[in-house]
């Protein structure tokens, strides 16, 4: 759970880096000539935030209870970190278009991203949902 608390942070404090360091510097704007492609780019983000949370949370439910905590825990990590990298890679191609073009809507869509970030945050009660156990604690 560690190494994806860890993935997590580091893709925070990396692309708000990036996108603070473009929205901050005075770097000469590029102007897209061709609207349709900044149409593409900003319905692909709208489409590829929902399928990647809607991704996780049905591979999580689909999968069957694994009798081991190795087994739960590898398809979890893999699961949580193709959602976690299809946002980066969004989040990073609208923050490096923001940068170019100056675009305010390339800017928002950013700010939504990094909004989305908050429901990724890895969690150990999903993990337990995966595991199935023999012998549930009074605690739980």
């Amino acid at each position: 759970m560690k190494s994806l608390q860890i993935h997590y942070y580091t893709s925070i404090v990396v692309l708000a880096s990036l996108f603070c360091l473009s929205f901050f510097a005075d770097a000469p704007n590029m102007r897209f000539d061709n609207l349709s492609i900044e149409m593409y780019v900003i319905a692909a983000t709208l489409v590829t935030i929902p399928l990647a949370l809607r991704h996780f949370a049905i591979t999580i439910k689909k999968a069957p209870a694994a009798t081991d905590v190795d087994t739960a825990f590898r398809k979890y990590k893999s699961t949580y970190l193709l959602r976690l990298y299809v946002l980066n890679i969004a989040a990073l191609i609208n923050t490096a278009l923001f940068a170019l073009s100056g675009n305010s809507n390339f800017m928002w869509l950013s700010v939504v991203l990094f909004l989305t970030y908050l429901f990724c945050k890895p969690s150990e009660r999903e993990l337990r949902t995966m595991v199935k156990t023999e012998n549930p604690s009074p605690e739980e």
